[in-house]
């Protein structure tokens, strides 16, 4: 209850930040607003999900639109880890419903940088890159290459580390087909830096 007007406001308690649950609670409420606009679109042949397989999922009988968000001021490129683990996150979901066609958007506030290394020609951003190979062969090709350089990285200060990809889908940049891999990994991911935060 507030104060009358005629007194100060109270104060509130202080305490250690590094306790707060704030970027919690703001990206789940981030969450739920996008789960309100999803209910919104869908049809009735489809369910929204919250907290099931990814933090926001559309499913239909035949295909899961899956949305992880990232609430965070971090910057953002495929050379990040958050970029690795979502890729694991989209290649394990796509093994757990093997009979539905798997859409998974990674949304994040986050800015888009170019990575560190500049391991792609022109000195593109890897997102473009990444955009542009879901139609273009050699930029196919180039996210083959860099995904298989930084799945056989081992950080010689862990190297009892678990591999940044499961060995399927390293199969699959491995032996598959520039095609397979379009169709099984680069078209089905949507990279969505600066979200609108809410």
């Amino acid at each position: 209850m507030p104060p009358p007007d005629d007194q100060p406001p109270i104060p509130a308690p202080i305490g250690d930040p590094r306790r707060s649950a704030w970027d919690k609670l703001r990206g789940y409420r981030y969450q739920l607003w996008y789960a309100v606009l999803l209910w919104i679109r869908s049809t009735p042949k489809q369910d929204v999900y919250v907290e099931t397989a990814e933090d926001v999922d559309l499913s239909s009988p035949d295909q899961i639109e899956a949305n992880q968000f990232k609430h965070t001021t971090a910057s953002f490129s495929l050379n990040t880890l958050a970029a690795m683990k979502a890729l694991r996150d989209y290649w394990d979901l796509k093994s757990l419903n093997p009979n539905r066609h798997l859409l998974f958007n990674y949304i994040t506030t986050g800015d888009v940088v170019q990575e560190d290394s500049k391991p792609f020609t022109r000195n593109r951003k890897g997102l473009a890159v990444w955009e542009n190979a879901k139609t273009v062969d050699a930029d196919a090709q180039e996210i083959r290459d860099f995904l298989l350089a930084k799945a056989n990285y081992v950080d010689p200060e862990k190297p009892n580390e678990p591999k940044p990809l499961p060995d399927d889908l390293i199969a699959l940049l491995q032996n598959g087909t520039i095609e397979q891999i379009r169709e099984q990994l680069i078209r089905p991911i949507t990279w969505q830096t600066n979200a609108v935060t809410m």
